[in-house]
């Protein structure tokens, strides 16, 4: 189906065309892009007449214009895209990279805070149970030597104790402070 042309344009443009050069020829024919008049396609020549050949050739190249307009803006859509897809690209990339060192950090705080369960559920219970132990006799005994040696074991045990909690303590706050980095 032909694009239907508008020939009152140019017959104003041929008109134009013959005021301001007597001796020149002009032929024209306009071109449409999406259905839209875009403008006219011409070729003019002094002292020539156009033939019929002439006219086929001017409307091929005005119909050809369109496609070549096409043609440039479906390039650019796709350097465009390329364009999108290389970002996409990158920032996959960048994830994997940002899913792959919060992993082995994840893995990192996660034996710290199994070696914190371990110092509570083991290192913390021995000097715990040797105390309730001690205060068991403390409560049974009156000699006085034996509650000098009972207060000797309890001072050890509480030191023992505290030094434990001490180092769970650090372990704890150096594995959050890990997490806030």
């Amino acid at each position: 189906m032909e694009t239907p042309r508008d020939t009152t344009g140019l017959q104003k443009l041929n008109q134009h065309f013959r005021r301001q050069n007597s001796t020149a020829a002009m032929i024209a024919c306009p071109y449409f892009i999406e259905g839209k008049f875009a403008g006219f396609f011409t070729c003019h020549a002094d002292n020539r007449q156009w033939t019929a050949e002439d006219v086929i050739f001017v409307r091929a190249i005005s119909d050809a214009l369109p496609l070549a307009f096409k043609s440039h803006e479906r390039k650019n859509q796709q350097l465009l895209l390329e364009k999108r897809q290389q970002l996409i690209t990158e920032l996959n990339e960048s994830l994997e990279q940002k899913v792959v060192e919060r992993t082995v950090k994840l893995k990192m705080m996660n034996e710290q805070l199994l070696n914190f369960a371990f110092i509570n559920s083991h290192n913390i219970r021995g000097p715990i149970c040797r105390l309730l132990g001690l205060r068991n006799l403390l409560m049974l005994t009156t000699d006085p030597r034996e509650l000098v040696t009972l207060r000797e074991y309890l001072s050890t045990s509480i030191e023992e104790l505290d030094d434990i909690t001490r180092k769970a303590s650090k372990l704890l706050n150096d594995t959050i402070s890990q997490e806030e980095v």
